[in-house]
């Protein structure tokens, strides 16, 4: 039942001299409700009716302050409602006035936080194949904590709800489109949705190679420096030290080849770029050993020689790895005569009329060592 309210009535005198007189009559306050409105969030549609026991219709107005940005006061329904633009806090008085013959007023004060929007941010960071990755949406606004719920993660990844962290190692390069959920704790509870696309790069590129075979000066040499991961095209370069002369490497193909003209040991460092548009790299030290040419006995007879006269020859060596062993390995020099393993000098004074075959040999000091042999003949005259 409504209460009965008892009108607070003064006459009022229509002109100073008039003997007519009327009657003022004013109710009591209406009671004006909630009194208190809900707070809003950015973004987020807004709706909060304003009632009182008066006789409808009643007329509603501000008084003092403003609705949050976004918002409108309805004069005759008492909604206030739209879509908040600016987050903050606002302070507002409205007066709601009925219709009855004994009007009734009352005016009620109000203070209304905007909250700012919750907002993820369209982009994550780059994953990469056989990397471990961590990495986690933007998300700013709203009030924290948030809940995360994140859908379409590749094989490797995994999600904390409450941090948003996505971690693991991905295991294939294949970009995921992932659908991220985020929820807010603030009143109102704003809960957001965003499709993200998560990059994921092949794997970083590694030399596989971890030894050069050995070459020959004159020996046609080829090898390819194998890679793994990365991706097309890649590039291979000379970072420190130098290729053995006659030997040059391919940029494209990572392929060392052509005939070295110089022995030695070379150490130098490769480098291969991959073409990914987050390029990856990586460097290798090598040392290649080239071999001289195998020892060759360019003497190919000796001088004879004649009892108790000095006797003198020495053998000749072409190519090989200094320094040279000479020795016999068959047969015997004439008696008198010996031959020098380090010179390959073959003197002495023979000391009998004879004819002696003998085989010569003589090794490098290679790695492996060469060798070679030829046969000769002496003959010692009186």
């Amino acid at each position: 039942m409504r209460p009965l309210h008892r009108p607070v009535c003064r006459l009022i005198r229509l002109a100073p001299l008039s003997l007519l007189l009327l009657a003022s009559c004013i109710g009591p306050p209406l009671v004006i409700a909630p009194t208190s409105l809900p707070d809003g969030a950015v973004g987020t549609t807004y709706s909060s009716t304003l009632t009182s026991d008066g006789v409808p219709p009643v007329m509603w107005q501000l008084t003092t302050g403003s609705v949050p940005p976004g918002l409108t006061l309805n004069q005759r329904t008492g909604e206030v409602a739209g879509t908040p633009t600016r987050a903050g806090t606002y302070d507002f008085t409205v007066q709601g006035v009925d219709s009855q013959l004994f009007v009734r007023a009352a005016s009620q004060s109000y203070s209304v936080t905007i909250l700012e929007e919750l907002v993820i941010g369209g982009t994550l960071d780059e994953a990469r194949v056989g990397v471990a990755y961590s990495g986690r949406p933007n998300v700013s606004g709203g009030v924290e904590p948030y809940r995360y719920t994140i859908v379409g993660l590749p094989a490797g990844l995994s999600f904390d709800t409450n941090t948003g962290e996505i971690f693991g190692t991905p295991s294939l390069d294949d970009d995921k489109e992932l659908e991220i959920r985020v929820s807010d704790s603030g009143s109102p509870r704003q809960t957001r949705s965003r499709r993200v696309t998560l990059i994921i790069r092949p794997q970083p590129i590694e030399i596989t190679t971890t030894a050069l075979a050995d070459g020959g000066v004159g020996e046609s040499y080829s090898q390819v420096i194998q890679t793994l991961g990365g991706a097309a095209p890649r590039r291979f370069s000379i970072v420190d030290g130098l290729l053995p002369d006659g030997l040059s490497l391919n940029q494209a193909t990572g392929l060392i080849s052509g005939t070295p003209t110089q022995n030695g040991s070379f150490t130098f460092t490769i480098r291969v770029r991959d073409g990914d548009p987050s390029t990856t790299t990586d460097d290798a030290e090598f040392t290649l050993v080239i071999r001289a040419l195998p020892v060759a006995i360019a003497t190919t007879s000796l001088p004879d020689g004649r009892v108790g006269q000095a006797y003198s020859a020495t053998l000749v060596a072409t190519n090989g790895q200094s320094p040279l062993m000479w020795e016999i390995t068959e047969g015997a020099l004439p008696l008198g005569v010996s031959i020098n393993a380090t010179t390959g000098q073959i003197a002495g004074t023979p000391a009998q009329i004879e004819s002696t075959t003998f085989t010569v040999r003589v090794t490098d000091s290679g790695d492996p060592a060469t060798n070679a042999t030829r046969e000769f003949t002496i003959a010692i005259q009186q």
